[in-house]
């Protein structure tokens, strides 16, 4: 980013996909120098570039034709049934366009638990509850200790890119989202600032709308001022889960405009450490997807090194942040991680590396109007991208226990007070402040669930 008039989705080069021919749902390439790429990403330690080198000799891997996919051993889990795929039929490809980003794709898919039926946490908190005070050393936390809204739907969206809103706007659109059955709200905080947010999180909060707080710094540059203060504070207004720094895997998202997952990690604990002993919980990760430095890769070695530091307590009461766009796929995509299900691909790197699963919070994701970086599948317009998201919608009524939210960006843009016109189409609600086919299609998918409930 490069100021607060860019806040929100940095921007992000999409994935080159899989080309027909050799897309494959469960790669099987295993030589020597995949195994060899995976074990510097696995085991990364804090040498100055060792990642980064790594990276480009993957990126480089790819005039070869062959690229060579960093990722885990398959899993010895059961697999579960597939969903029900979009096949891309002839008539239906777009046309070509040349590759935008040298990119490796991710890892192979991961086997899975049988999705839930439902999802009905046990422990359902609007409040401070067990939270304020809990010490950083006890053991890692189950996934229904973490804290959820009451009447969880798993629906999320991003509010407006600013970093405070008026109360009539925030009446307005907070009214807007609970329409269309969110349970979830992604916010920005000016880095430490007290108070600009109080009004948003005490609306959402009296709404059952669980607050998630993304600290902004301008290019992910180090927090400063009273970091315990702010968690503190609005932990007492209702604000449990807390995320510092947003994309470190792009570069222009770090101080030095490099992206490193030692430079990563060392923001990333300090920040941790002050959010756990102000009683809120640190989300880790952000990261982009279809970033020249993959997402998957960038998260396995985070966790790595992490624990490296001796600082795995940090992540005993952590979240996962994933930012799962799904371009111009369907949802049952399941090639590469660079689509709606990509929270499988994290959980597996959890469950590999931690021997269990942590929630995982979209805080950004969906199809985006214009989206064609697959040539398999037509390009997103509003009809295609109103299909992709409802279907989303309707996949968390069986979502998997770890995924708790997703979150559809964005939920406005200029009427709501925005200034980067970059968001307008993604917007939900127009700059004249009517709303979209989507929103429209999002309130009655949600007033038809809410129908079944009461039956």
């Amino acid at each position: 980013m490069n100021g607060p008039e860019s806040l929100g989705r940095a921007s992000f080069v999409e994935p080159e996909p899989i080309s027909t021919a050799s897309a494959s749902p469960r790669p099987s390439d295993r030589s020597f120098l995949a195994e060899l790429v995976r074990s510097l990403l696995v085991h990364e330690r804090s040498a100055t570039g060792r990642f980064e080198a790594v990276v480009s000799s993957l990126a480089a891997s790819r005039s070869t034709g062959r690229p060579v996919a960093p990722g885990p051993a398959a899993s010895t889990l059961p697999p579960v049934a597939p969903l029900a795929r979009e096949e891309a039929r002839p008539e239906m490809l777009a046309p070509a366009k040349p590759p935008l980003a040298l990119v490796p794709p991710s890892i192979s898919l991961p086997s899975l638990p049988d999705p839930l039926s439902s999802v009905t946490p046990s422990r359902i908190i609007s409040g401070l509850e067990g939270l304020v005070g809990h010490p950083a050393t006890s053991a890692p936390w189950r996934l229904d200790d973490y804290p959820r809204p009451v009447g969880d739907t798993g629906r999320g969206f991003h509010w407006i890119p600013t970093l405070h809103s008026d109360p009539a706007i925030v009446d307005r659109f907070v009214a807007e989202a609970k329409k269309m059955g969110a349970s979830w709200m992604v916010i920005l905080n000016d880095g430490t600032r007290i108070g600009d947010n109080d009004y948003l999180v005490r609306q959402l909060v009296q709404n059952q709308i669980e607050p998630v707080m993304r600290i902004y710094t301008p290019h992910g540059s180090p927090i400063t001022g009273d970091l315990t203060a702010m968690v503190r504070h609005y932990v007492s207004l209702g604000v449990h889960y807390f995320q510092p720094y947003n994309e470190p895997n792009l570069p222009d998202e770090n101080p030095d405009g490099q992206a490193s997952v030692t430079s990563y990690v060392d923001r990333w604990i300090p920040a941790a450490r002050a959010i756990l002993a102000s009683g809120g919980l640190p989300g880790l990760g952000a990261l982009a997807p279809g970033a020249p430095v993959d997402d998957v890769a960038f998260l396995r070695s985070t966790l790595d090194e992490i624990r490296r530091r001796g600082a795995a307590d940090l992540l005993d009461h952590a979240w996962i942040s994933v930012h799962n766009y799904t371009f111009n796929r369907p949802i049952s995509y399941q090639d590469d991680s660079n689509g709606f299900l990509k929270f499988r691909w994290y959980d597996q790197v959890a469950r590999e590396e931690l021997g269990r699963s942590l929630p995982i919070i979209s805080t950004e994701g969906g199809p985006r109007l214009g989206d064609r970086v697959d040539p398999r599948y037509p390009a997103v317009d509003e009809a295609r991208r109103d299909a992709i998201a409802s279907a989303a919608f309707d996949y968390l009524s069986h979502r998997e226990p770890y995924f708790f939210a997703q979150t559809q960006w964005v939920l406005a843009n200029e009427a709501g007070g925005g200034h980067d016109h970059a968001w307008s189409a993604d917007a939900l609600y127009r700059p004249d402040g009517s709303p979209t086919s989507l929103a429209l299609l999002f309130q009655s998918q949600a007033q038809t669930q809410t129908q079944e409930v009461d039956a």
